[in-house]
């Protein structure tokens, strides 16, 4: 049987089956991006990113509706950097913008989970998008001209193309990152730190995970965080 579309593309032309389903945009969902040396990149679609049933404590909520507000208000692409030691709520934050940019902003969402030839060229070829980049120092490095390099992105990040975008990338180690995407504002516009929680949410948190517990051991748990808080902060960590 002859194939019932055929895709002319720099003077070649492909021939595919009627399974082929084109698309004036990339319909609302979460990717993640594949490589191959001979065909370059592509999307899969994959499960998406949401906070589900967890418990959202602390300012997560206002954080994620400021960065989704300034998306609205601008005319251009719009970058967030949410840094801080691990398990302060960073991941939960990127699922929770994720979740609103698709649910608000109609925004597919692309997961960067390694580094590839080309790129932040392929990102350039996208239409409007959420990018999310979670441990971004840990996948591309600090310096250096080739594809591992963070060089690479800070024509992206400047927000000059055409088409706008939301970029958010998740730091755990802010001096792994290049110094030129932290100290120019048109590149991230919202820098978000994630430092150990208020003592109101640690005592809301073991109301609601701790059965039975009293009011005196809830103070005795945040008093604790307290002391923890300031000898790391003395150390420098």
């Amino acid at each position: 049987m002859p194939a019932s579309t055929i895709v002319a593309s720099g003077g070649q032309y492909r021939f595919f089956d009627d399974s082929v389903q084109t698309y004036p945009r990339l319909p609302v969902a979460t990717y993640s991006i594949r490589f191959n040396q001979m065909s370059g990149h592509s999307l899969r679609q994959v499960a998406p990113l949401a906070p589900g049933d967890e418990t959202v404590y602390g300012s997560h909520a206002r954080r994620v509706d400021r960065i989704i507000r300034g998306y609205e208000r601008m005319n251009r692409s719009v970058g967030a950097i949410l840094s801080g030691d691990k398990g302060m709520g960073k991941s939960l934050m990127l699922r929770m913008l994720a979740e609103k940019a698709r649910d608000q902003l109609k925004l597919p969402t692309i997961l960067v989970q390694e580094s590839t030839p080309g790129l932040a060229s392929f990102l350039d070829e996208l239409g409007e998008v959420a990018v999310i980049f979670d441990e971004f120092e840990k996948i591309f490095t600090l310096s250096g001209d080739d594809e591992m390099s963070q060089t690479q992105f800070l024509s992206l990040f400047d927000g000059l193309s055409t088409t706008k975008r939301l970029y958010i990338l998740s730091v755990n180690n802010l001096s792994l990152v290049n110094e030129f995407m932290l100290n120019r504002p048109g590149r991230f516009h919202y820098h978000l730190r994630f430092a150990y929680p208020e003592p109101e949410t640690v005592a809301t948190y073991l109301r609601d995970q701790v059965p039975g517990i009293s009011q005196a051991q809830i103070e005795e748990v945040v008093e604790f965080t307290r002391k923890y808080d300031r000898h790391l902060a003395d150390r420098g960590d």
